[in-house]
């Protein structure tokens, strides 16, 4: 329970300010790269006028303030710094009443009440510090999941007072840090989508599902055959070093035929895989996508790595195995404080000889319509394909230049105008290259079309 103030409280007034970077007389929680090179920064000072106080106490008028996260050098710009504000994120308090959370400052009479971009317009799944009242409930923003569309809703204010009180007993339980440390993750991670992209890109063993595609040589597949591996963790937070365990175990339909052990020093041949992302909502850590590369096509070399060894336990032929990983952790220092479980993770380990991995090229690429501006050129449509990159480019020889790639996610034309070329009696060449989506195929470039080739009008002697 980060907040130290939890109040049911009525806004009496909003006023945005230009305040001075280095003498703000709180603790900015954004970014302080975002202020570092600018002299100002707009914050939004907010006057509540407090009904009840869920959880401590203070006086019935509070100053709380809001980081509007937008940083300048010249007072006058504090009015645009506003407009973009409003523009960007709109009113921040859609109600003169709601509940506010509330974190103290090293000035004792002045609230931290969070940020304009993450809290207020909730983006990449950010609590909301302001729950807004209406008819005797109050709206938790924050639990909006943009990816599955759905929302918890409206809570009355028993619900409010219970989960408080019930979050402050959970807080209360232990008095050590870990537990405290295990709690505000917990709680962080209420109403989010664990597997949403967080800013920070995390490797493709570590995606929730996973598809294994074995094709062409090598198939059937052998027993014993290493089909997936996961580095041992290095669990350490400030204290340093965490005695902390990690087992897994494999359950459902297939999982007889596959064995998951753990290795110290496990000698395999790197990159034996290749991931890519799957077909998930967009931004997501959803599903990983995992292939062999072809003799000579990378730079392999013999590696050894602590971890856990997915391998076949016996010989595959074609089909589709399907089975989830179950991972547990105990130890001296792991804390369990009712944290959200992320797996049961599922494994398709698909067997198809014939099967590829990236999208065939696409065919009938031609020159739809020709006017006065220029030339529309289309292509028929590939199934699994989720974008199509357009490559415009010259020959000098036998060599492309001035290539230009472009995506058309949407479309199944390209537009080229004369005004994009150099003159009369200029030719240019256009090939169509497939992006699988990831579902069909990987999402990855597959073959480019025949290309084509489009000339301007000969030069006039």
């Amino acid at each position: 329970m980060e907040k130290d103030l939890v109040v049911w409280a009525e806004v009496e007034d909003v006023e945005l300010k230009a305040a001075e970077s280095e003498a703000v007389t709180f603790e900015l929680k954004g970014r302080r790269s975002a202020y570092e090179s600018y002299q100002y920064a707009l914050m939004v000072e907010v006057e509540l006028r407090v009904r009840e106080y869920l959880r401590g106490e203070g006086p019935n008028i509070i100053t709380a303030v809001v980081e509007g996260q937008l940083a300048f050098n010249d007072l006058g710009e504090v009015g645009c710094a506003r407009r973009i504000l409003e523009k960007e994120v709109g009113p921040l308090f859609g109600s003169n009443e709601g509940i506010a959370l509330l974190e103290s400052t090293s000035d004792p009479h002045i609230y931290h009440m969070g940020l304009a971009y993450e809290n207020f317009k909730g983006i990449d799944g950010h609590h909301s510090t302001w729950l807004p009242y209406s008819s005797g409930s109050f709206y938790n923003r924050s639990s909006y999941n943009r990816y599955t569309e759905s929302l918890d809703g409206w809570m009355s204010l028993a619900d409010v007072r219970q989960r408080v009180s019930s979050v402050l007993e959970e807080n209360n339980r232990r008095d050590d840090e870990r537990w405290q440390d295990c709690l505000s993750a917990k709680f962080a991670s209420k109403g989010r989508d664990p597997w949403a992209y967080r800013g920070v890109p995390i490797p493709f063993h570590s995606y929730r599902d996973h598809h294994i595609i074995f094709n062409g040589e090598h198939v059937p597949v052998p027993a014993g055959t290493m089909i997936w591996i996961s580095p041992n963790p290095d669990y350490g937070d400030r204290h340093g070093r965490l005695s902390i365990s990690r087992s897994m175990s494999l359950e459902g339909k297939d999982a007889e035929l596959f064995e998951v052990t753990y290795h110290s020093a496990y000698e395999y041949t790197a990159p034996g895989w290749l991931g890519s992302q799957g077909k998930p909502p967009p931004y997501t850590h959803h599903l990983a996508i995992w292939h062999k590369p072809r003799e000579g096509e990378y730079e392999q070399w013999e590696s050894v790595m602590a971890g856990h060894v997915m391998t076949t336990a016996e010989e595959l032929e074609e089909g589709e195995y399907i089975f989830n990983l179950h991972i547990e952790y105990g130890g001296p220092d792991f804390v369990d404080c009712g944290q959200v479980d992320d797996t049961p993770r599922q494994f398709k380990v698909i067997v198809d000889r014939d099967r590829k991995t990236t999208p065939p090229a696409p065919t009938n690429v031609r020159v739809l319509s020709k006017d006065s501006e220029g030339w529309t050129i289309g292509w028929d449509p590939v199934d699994g394909v989720g974008s199509y990159w357009v490559d415009v480019y010259r020959l000098e020889g036998d060599e492309e230049v001035g290539g230009a790639l472009s995506s058309h996610p949407d479309g199944l034309t390209y537009r080229i105008r004369f005004a994009d070329m150099n003159g009369c009696d200029d030719v240019v060449y256009i090939k169509i290259l497939p992006e699988g989506d990831g579902n069909a195929y990987l999402r990855a470039t597959g073959e480019p079309s025949t290309p084509i080739e489009l000339r301007t009008e000969p030069c006039k002697p």
